[in-house]
């Protein structure tokens, strides 16, 4: 498994007039971009965990914050009992198609909190090639901009959307060791 690192200072593909034009690329396209609240949370954690994994729904709540009260089983178990909010409040984003759905997010801050780690992220399949991966990227990027360790995309897996995206870079590999079934 691989992190990457984008350098988040001078970083000429991580800047806020790119990120709005990206945003504005979706929004011609039918898509609205916007920090997840309490609102779209509900809806955008189902899909999660129907399309991408629980895991990665898990890590979705915890991005979103300890003060975002969404009810039912997703504020079973505390998720964000030992999660400290963010300046930003959300480090979740997310793009609704033409009828309010939630098709694309981003997150930072679900895991290694505070530090401004990126992931995850995901784009149902039809709703791909529009750039919204993208401009979520870079609206989480720039979230995170001032943190020490900010940049840091753990466990890729599409290294060259991410270079070519943000200009990352290899930053730290890891080898996973599993047990043999016997």
């Amino acid at each position: 498994n691989l992190n990457l690192r984008a350098a988040l200072a001078d970083n000429p593909l991580v800047t806020g007039e790119r990120a709005e034009a990206l945003e504005r690329r979706a929004r011609d396209a039918g898509y609205r971009l916007l920090r997840t609240g309490a609102a779209e949370a509900p809806a955008l954690l189902e899909l999660v965990e129907r399309e991408f994994s629980w895991w990665w729904a898990y890590e979705l709540r915890r991005a979103l914050g300890p003060t975002l009260q969404l009810g039912g089983r997703w504020d079973e178990g505390a998720p964000t009992a030992h999660t400290p909010e963010l300046p930003e409040g959300s480090g979740v984003h997310v793009a609704l198609d033409a009828a309010g759905a939630p098709v694309a997010f981003a997150a930072h801050d679900g895991n290694n909190r505070g530090l401004g780690w990126f992931g995850p992220m995901g784009t149902l399949p039809a709703h791909r090639g529009h750039g919204l991966g993208e401009a979520l990227l870079l609206r989480c990027l720039l979230d995170v901009r001032d943190r020490e360790g900010g940049g840091v995309i753990a466990w890729v897996g599409p290294e060259a959307f991410y270079a070519r995206a943000a200009g990352t870079v290899p930053d730290r590999r890891f080898t996973v060791y599993e047990e043999a079934a016997s």
